[in-house]
Protein backbone atom coordinates (compact mmCIF):
# COMPACT_ATOMS: atom_id res chain seq x y z
CA UNK A 1 0.00 0.00 0.00
CA UNK A 2 1.81 3.19 -1.14
CA UNK A 3 2.69 6.12 1.98
CA UNK A 4 0.46 8.34 0.33
CA UNK A 5 -3.17 6.84 0.29
CA UNK A 6 -2.01 5.87 4.22
CA UNK A 7 -4.56 3.89 6.03
CA UNK A 8 -4.80 2.81 9.38
CA UNK A 9 -7.62 0.95 11.43
CA UNK A 10 -8.41 1.45 14.76
CA UNK A 11 -9.81 -0.74 17.47
CA UNK A 12 -11.70 0.66 20.26
CA UNK A 13 -13.54 -0.54 23.07
CA UNK A 14 -16.01 0.39 25.31
CA UNK A 15 -17.60 -0.34 28.69
CA UNK A 16 -20.52 -2.95 27.61
CA UNK A 17 -23.85 -0.79 28.43
CA UNK A 18 -27.19 -3.18 28.07
CA UNK A 19 -30.22 -0.68 26.98
CA UNK A 20 -33.67 -1.28 27.82
CA UNK A 21 -35.80 -1.99 25.19
CA UNK A 22 -37.99 1.05 23.56
CA UNK A 23 -40.80 2.22 21.18
CA UNK A 24 -39.94 3.90 18.09
CA UNK A 25 -42.14 5.36 15.69
CA UNK A 26 -44.74 6.40 17.48
CA UNK A 27 -47.13 7.05 14.82
CA UNK A 28 -47.35 3.67 13.52
CA UNK A 29 -49.42 0.69 15.55
CA UNK A 30 -46.32 -1.46 17.29
CA UNK A 31 -46.53 -5.32 17.81
CA UNK A 32 -44.18 -7.75 19.63
CA UNK A 33 -42.26 -9.20 16.87
CA UNK A 34 -39.82 -12.14 17.20
CA UNK A 35 -36.70 -11.45 15.77
CA UNK A 36 -34.39 -13.48 18.04
CA UNK A 37 -34.51 -16.76 19.65
CA UNK A 38 -34.42 -15.60 22.94
CA UNK A 39 -35.87 -12.21 23.25
CA UNK A 40 -39.10 -9.88 21.91
CA UNK A 41 -38.19 -6.85 20.68
CA UNK A 42 -40.78 -4.24 20.08
CA UNK A 43 -41.03 -2.55 16.14
CA UNK A 44 -43.49 -0.56 14.12
CA UNK A 45 -44.83 -3.52 12.31
CA UNK A 46 -44.59 -2.14 8.72
CA UNK A 47 -40.82 -1.84 8.70
CA UNK A 48 -40.33 -5.73 9.42
CA UNK A 49 -40.33 -7.60 5.54
CA UNK A 50 -40.43 -11.58 5.64
CA UNK A 51 -37.97 -13.68 8.51
CA UNK A 52 -35.12 -11.37 7.01
CA UNK A 53 -36.16 -7.53 8.14
CA UNK A 54 -35.54 -4.29 5.35
CA UNK A 55 -36.25 -1.54 7.48
CA UNK A 56 -36.41 1.65 6.21
CA UNK A 57 -35.82 5.42 8.25
CA UNK A 58 -34.86 7.26 5.85
CA UNK A 59 -36.47 10.67 5.47
CA UNK A 60 -39.67 10.75 3.59
CA UNK A 61 -39.29 12.50 0.10
CA UNK A 62 -41.77 15.59 0.87
CA UNK A 63 -39.17 16.36 3.69
CA UNK A 64 -35.98 16.04 1.66
CA UNK A 65 -37.95 17.59 -1.28
CA UNK A 66 -38.26 21.00 1.03
CA UNK A 67 -35.24 20.82 2.46
CA UNK A 68 -33.40 21.04 -1.11
CA UNK A 69 -36.01 23.89 -1.88
CA UNK A 70 -34.64 25.96 0.87
CA UNK A 71 -31.14 24.79 0.11
CA UNK A 72 -31.91 26.40 -3.63
CA UNK A 73 -32.99 29.50 -2.26
CA UNK A 74 -30.65 29.92 1.06
CA UNK A 75 -27.12 28.52 -0.07
CA UNK A 76 -25.25 26.25 2.49
CA UNK A 77 -24.46 22.54 2.58
CA UNK A 78 -26.62 20.37 -0.25
CA UNK A 79 -28.29 17.16 2.88
CA UNK A 80 -25.52 14.98 2.07
CA UNK A 81 -28.86 12.25 2.16
CA UNK A 82 -29.86 13.53 -0.98
CA UNK A 83 -26.74 11.92 -2.92
CA UNK A 84 -26.58 8.31 -0.58
CA UNK A 85 -30.25 8.28 -0.94
CA UNK A 86 -29.67 6.45 -4.62
CA UNK A 87 -27.06 6.90 -7.35
CA UNK A 88 -24.10 4.24 -8.28
CA UNK A 89 -21.49 4.68 -5.11
CA UNK A 90 -19.98 1.54 -6.61
CA UNK A 91 -18.15 2.80 -9.37
CA UNK A 92 -16.78 5.59 -6.79
CA UNK A 93 -15.37 2.75 -4.75
CA UNK A 94 -14.18 0.57 -7.54
CA UNK A 95 -11.59 3.60 -8.09
CA UNK A 96 -10.63 4.79 -4.09
CA UNK A 97 -7.45 4.45 -3.34
CA UNK A 98 -8.76 4.04 0.45
CA UNK A 99 -11.15 0.89 -0.18
CA UNK A 100 -7.75 -1.02 -1.85
CA UNK A 101 -6.16 0.39 1.36
CA UNK A 102 -8.63 -0.67 3.92
CA UNK A 103 -9.10 -3.91 2.00
CA UNK A 104 -5.94 -4.93 2.42
CA UNK A 105 -5.25 -4.07 6.19
CA UNK A 106 -8.54 -5.92 6.41
CA UNK A 107 -6.79 -9.31 4.95
CA UNK A 108 -3.48 -8.38 6.70
CA UNK A 109 -5.23 -8.30 10.15
CA UNK A 110 -7.90 -10.46 10.00
CA UNK A 111 -7.56 -13.26 12.84
CA UNK A 112 -6.97 -10.20 14.95
CA UNK A 113 -10.38 -8.70 13.87
CA UNK A 114 -13.07 -12.09 14.00
CA UNK A 115 -11.07 -13.13 17.22
CA UNK A 116 -12.40 -9.44 18.42
CA UNK A 117 -15.75 -10.29 16.64
CA UNK A 118 -16.74 -14.16 17.76
CA UNK A 119 -18.01 -12.88 21.10
CA UNK A 120 -20.52 -10.60 19.56
CA UNK A 121 -23.61 -11.70 18.85
CA UNK A 122 -24.88 -9.05 16.35
CA UNK A 123 -22.47 -6.80 14.73
CA UNK A 124 -23.51 -3.54 13.38
CA UNK A 125 -21.78 -2.54 10.09
CA UNK A 126 -22.52 1.68 9.48
CA UNK A 127 -22.20 2.81 5.66
CA UNK A 128 -21.09 -0.48 3.89
CA UNK A 129 -22.10 1.41 0.39
CA UNK A 130 -23.92 -1.19 -2.39
CA UNK A 131 -20.01 -2.01 -2.93
CA UNK A 132 -19.50 -4.65 -0.26
CA UNK A 133 -15.82 -5.59 -0.64
CA UNK A 134 -14.89 -4.70 2.79
CA UNK A 135 -18.14 -6.20 4.05
CA UNK A 136 -17.84 -9.82 2.73
CA UNK A 137 -14.20 -9.84 3.35
CA UNK A 138 -15.66 -9.81 7.33
CA UNK A 139 -18.34 -12.01 6.77
CA UNK A 140 -15.99 -14.46 4.80
CA UNK A 141 -14.35 -14.73 7.83
CA UNK A 142 -17.26 -15.03 10.16
CA UNK A 143 -18.44 -17.85 7.95
CA UNK A 144 -15.58 -19.94 8.28
CA UNK A 145 -15.75 -19.45 12.06
CA UNK A 146 -19.49 -22.04 11.97
CA UNK A 147 -21.13 -19.71 14.54
CA UNK A 148 -23.90 -17.98 13.95
CA UNK A 149 -23.96 -13.92 14.03
CA UNK A 150 -26.67 -11.34 13.24
CA UNK A 151 -25.33 -8.81 10.88
CA UNK A 152 -26.95 -5.56 10.34
CA UNK A 153 -25.95 -3.05 7.51
CA UNK A 154 -26.96 0.39 8.23
CA UNK A 155 -26.84 2.33 4.95
CA UNK A 156 -28.53 5.09 3.11
CA UNK A 157 -28.45 4.17 -0.23
CA UNK A 158 -31.84 2.56 -1.27
CA UNK A 159 -29.51 -0.19 -3.54
CA UNK A 160 -28.78 -1.57 -0.67
CA UNK A 161 -31.82 -3.54 -0.50
CA UNK A 162 -31.28 -5.76 -3.30
CA UNK A 163 -28.22 -7.27 -2.12
CA UNK A 164 -29.85 -9.12 0.90
CA UNK A 165 -31.02 -12.01 -1.44
CA UNK A 166 -27.80 -12.66 -2.48
CA UNK A 167 -26.10 -12.15 0.63
CA UNK A 168 -28.03 -14.43 2.80
CA UNK A 169 -27.45 -16.81 0.08
CA UNK A 170 -23.94 -16.64 -0.05
CA UNK A 171 -23.89 -16.46 4.01
CA UNK A 172 -26.18 -19.38 5.12
CA UNK A 173 -24.70 -18.73 8.99
CA UNK A 174 -25.32 -15.06 9.12
CA UNK A 175 -28.62 -13.85 9.28
CA UNK A 176 -29.05 -9.97 8.14
CA UNK A 177 -30.99 -7.00 9.13
CA UNK A 178 -30.57 -4.02 6.26
CA UNK A 179 -31.92 -0.87 7.92
CA UNK A 180 -31.51 2.01 5.34
CA UNK A 181 -31.25 5.53 7.01
CA UNK A 182 -28.78 7.88 8.58
CA UNK A 183 -26.42 6.69 11.48
CA UNK A 184 -27.29 8.84 14.53
CA UNK A 185 -31.34 8.60 13.03
CA UNK A 186 -30.45 4.42 13.66
CA UNK A 187 -29.42 4.36 16.93
CA UNK A 188 -32.62 4.32 19.08
CA UNK A 189 -33.43 0.74 16.74
CA UNK A 190 -30.16 -0.31 16.94
CA UNK A 191 -30.48 -0.09 21.17
CA UNK A 192 -33.33 -2.26 20.96
CA UNK A 193 -31.57 -4.91 18.61
CA UNK A 194 -28.67 -5.08 21.16
CA UNK A 195 -30.86 -5.03 24.74
CA UNK A 196 -29.33 -8.48 26.39
CA UNK A 197 -26.50 -9.23 22.98
CA UNK A 198 -22.65 -8.33 23.04
CA UNK A 199 -22.49 -6.12 20.22
CA UNK A 200 -19.80 -4.99 17.79
CA UNK A 201 -19.85 -2.03 15.37
CA UNK A 202 -17.59 -1.78 12.23
CA UNK A 203 -17.29 1.30 9.96
CA UNK A 204 -14.63 1.55 7.45
CA UNK A 205 -13.92 4.66 4.98
CA UNK A 206 -13.73 7.23 7.10
CA UNK A 207 -17.22 6.89 7.55
CA UNK A 208 -18.10 6.60 11.41
CA UNK A 209 -16.09 9.59 11.97
CA UNK A 210 -16.88 11.66 8.86
CA UNK A 211 -18.26 14.41 10.93
CA UNK A 212 -17.77 17.84 13.09
CA UNK A 213 -16.57 17.35 16.88
CA UNK A 214 -20.29 17.76 18.39
CA UNK A 215 -21.88 15.39 16.39
CA UNK A 216 -18.75 13.06 16.65
CA UNK A 217 -18.60 13.63 20.54
CA UNK A 218 -22.21 12.73 20.42
CA UNK A 219 -22.11 9.42 18.39
CA UNK A 220 -19.60 7.76 19.98
CA UNK A 221 -21.72 8.51 23.69
CA UNK A 222 -24.63 6.65 21.55
CA UNK A 223 -22.90 3.62 19.54
CA UNK A 224 -20.29 3.27 21.48
CA UNK A 225 -22.91 2.64 25.03
CA UNK A 226 -24.03 -0.38 22.92
CA UNK A 227 -21.35 -1.90 21.76
CA UNK A 228 -18.08 -4.21 23.36
CA UNK A 229 -16.00 -4.04 20.60
CA UNK A 230 -15.82 -0.65 17.77
CA UNK A 231 -13.46 -1.02 14.90
CA UNK A 232 -13.21 1.88 12.37
CA UNK A 233 -11.23 2.97 9.45
CA UNK A 234 -9.51 5.98 9.60
CA UNK A 235 -7.38 8.04 7.15
CA UNK A 236 -4.12 9.28 8.58
CA UNK A 237 -2.90 12.20 6.64
CA UNK A 238 0.04 13.28 5.25
CA UNK A 239 1.31 16.57 5.13
CA UNK A 240 1.14 16.52 0.90
CA UNK A 241 -2.11 14.47 1.02
CA UNK A 242 -3.94 17.74 0.04
CA UNK A 243 -4.02 17.76 -3.76
CA UNK A 244 -4.20 14.27 -3.70
CA UNK A 245 -7.58 14.01 -1.39
CA UNK A 246 -8.45 16.74 -4.21
CA UNK A 247 -7.71 14.86 -6.86
CA UNK A 248 -9.19 11.27 -6.01
CA UNK A 249 -12.38 13.61 -5.04
CA UNK A 250 -12.37 14.53 -9.04
CA UNK A 251 -12.62 11.14 -10.11
CA UNK A 252 -14.57 10.54 -13.37
CA UNK A 253 -17.10 8.79 -11.43
CA UNK A 254 -17.04 10.82 -7.94
CA UNK A 255 -17.93 13.52 -10.81
CA UNK A 256 -20.82 12.19 -12.36
CA UNK A 257 -22.08 10.79 -8.93
CA UNK A 258 -22.91 14.69 -8.22
CA UNK A 259 -24.35 15.21 -11.80
CA UNK A 260 -26.67 12.35 -11.09
CA UNK A 261 -27.98 13.71 -8.12
CA UNK A 262 -27.98 17.22 -9.05
CA UNK A 263 -29.96 15.82 -12.25
CA UNK A 264 -32.66 13.65 -9.28
CA UNK A 265 -33.15 17.10 -7.47
CA UNK A 266 -34.17 19.02 -10.76
CA UNK A 267 -36.87 15.70 -11.34
CA UNK A 268 -37.65 16.42 -7.77
CA UNK A 269 -38.26 19.50 -7.57
CA UNK A 270 -39.75 19.71 -10.90
CA UNK A 271 -37.35 23.12 -12.05
CA UNK A 272 -34.21 23.47 -13.05
CA UNK A 273 -32.25 24.30 -9.99
CA UNK A 274 -29.09 22.57 -9.52
CA UNK A 275 -27.97 20.42 -13.08
CA UNK A 276 -27.11 23.83 -14.27
CA UNK A 277 -24.83 24.97 -11.76
CA UNK A 278 -21.29 26.60 -11.83
CA UNK A 279 -18.48 24.58 -10.36
CA UNK A 280 -15.84 26.89 -8.05
CA UNK A 281 -12.63 25.98 -6.53
CA UNK A 282 -12.92 23.62 -4.13
CA UNK A 283 -12.28 23.96 -0.46
CA UNK A 284 -9.56 21.29 0.54
CA UNK A 285 -6.80 20.53 3.31
CA UNK A 286 -5.02 17.37 4.12
CA UNK A 287 -8.24 16.28 6.37
CA UNK A 288 -11.48 17.50 4.29
CA UNK A 289 -12.82 17.76 0.66
CA UNK A 290 -16.19 20.05 -0.16
CA UNK A 291 -17.27 21.02 -3.37
CA UNK A 292 -18.39 24.61 -4.29
CA UNK A 293 -20.60 25.51 -6.58
CA UNK A 294 -23.07 28.55 -7.92
CA UNK A 295 -26.52 27.92 -8.79
CA UNK A 296 -28.69 29.64 -11.42
CA UNK A 297 -29.40 32.41 -8.45
CA UNK A 298 -26.17 33.42 -7.81
CA UNK A 299 -26.40 31.71 -4.26
CA UNK A 300 -23.00 29.23 -3.25
CA UNK A 301 -23.86 25.78 -2.33
CA UNK A 302 -21.41 23.06 -0.65
CA UNK A 303 -21.25 19.83 -2.12
CA UNK A 304 -20.75 16.01 0.18
CA UNK A 305 -17.95 17.63 2.55
CA UNK A 306 -16.17 14.58 3.62
CA UNK A 307 -13.73 14.95 6.71
CA UNK A 308 -11.46 12.52 5.75
CA UNK A 309 -9.60 12.54 9.33
CA UNK A 310 -10.62 13.43 12.12
CA UNK A 311 -7.41 12.34 14.20
CA UNK A 312 -7.27 15.14 16.57
CA UNK A 313 -10.95 14.92 17.40
CA UNK A 314 -11.04 11.16 18.00
CA UNK A 315 -8.15 11.26 20.66
CA UNK A 316 -9.94 13.89 22.48
CA UNK A 317 -10.95 11.59 25.60
CA UNK A 318 -14.51 14.25 25.71
CA UNK A 319 -15.06 13.26 22.56
CA UNK A 320 -14.27 9.58 22.86
CA UNK A 321 -15.19 9.24 26.30
CA UNK A 322 -15.62 6.24 27.94
CA UNK A 323 -13.90 4.93 24.85
CA UNK A 324 -10.51 3.70 25.40
CA UNK A 325 -7.60 3.18 22.66
CA UNK A 326 -6.21 -0.40 23.42
CA UNK A 327 -4.90 -1.55 20.37
CA UNK A 328 -3.89 0.01 16.54
CA UNK A 329 -3.96 -2.35 13.32
CA UNK A 330 -1.68 -0.75 10.53
CA UNK A 331 1.09 -1.46 8.41
CA UNK A 332 4.22 -0.12 9.39
CA UNK A 333 4.29 2.52 6.59
CA UNK A 334 0.89 4.08 8.26
CA UNK A 335 1.22 7.53 10.48
CA UNK A 336 -0.62 5.32 12.80
CA UNK A 337 1.87 4.79 14.96
CA UNK A 338 3.18 8.44 16.04
CA UNK A 339 -0.26 10.27 15.41
CA UNK A 340 -2.19 7.82 17.49
CA UNK A 341 0.14 6.14 20.36
CA UNK A 342 -1.92 2.93 22.45
CA UNK A 343 -2.53 4.31 25.54
CA UNK A 344 -1.94 1.93 28.11
CA UNK A 345 -4.05 2.27 31.03
CA UNK A 346 -8.11 0.87 30.93
CA UNK A 347 -10.91 3.79 31.73
CA UNK A 348 -11.15 3.50 35.91
CA UNK A 349 -14.91 3.92 35.87
CA UNK A 350 -17.83 1.43 35.48
CA UNK A 351 -20.28 2.62 33.54
CA UNK A 352 -22.64 2.56 35.93
CA UNK A 353 -20.11 4.36 38.02
CA UNK A 354 -19.89 7.10 34.75
CA UNK A 355 -23.47 7.52 34.95
CA UNK A 356 -23.34 8.70 38.75
CA UNK A 357 -20.62 10.79 37.91
CA UNK A 358 -22.31 12.47 35.23
CA UNK A 359 -19.83 11.32 32.96
CA UNK A 360 -22.11 9.57 30.41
Amino acid sequence: MPPEFSTSVILLLSTLLLPTCAFIGAQDTCEFVLLFDHAYCPLPSRLLASDHPVIDLARDCDRLKEEMNNTYHKGGQIPKEHFYYHGNWDSVALESPQTHGELGLLYQYMPQIVGKLESSSIIFELGPSTYLAKSRAILDALQATGSHHWYVLVEYNQDIFFKMDELQQDYSLITFIIIRGAFDQVFPLAKELTHGRTAALLSFGSTFTNADKNVLHHRFQTWGSIASVVILGQDMPLEQQANQWHDNYHSRPMQNFIRDAFERADAMLGKTRFSDSIQLPCNYTSTSHTYKFQLNNDKEVEVFTSIKSNEATILDPLVHEPLVFRETLGADNTTMRTICPILEHVWPYHSTELSRAGHW
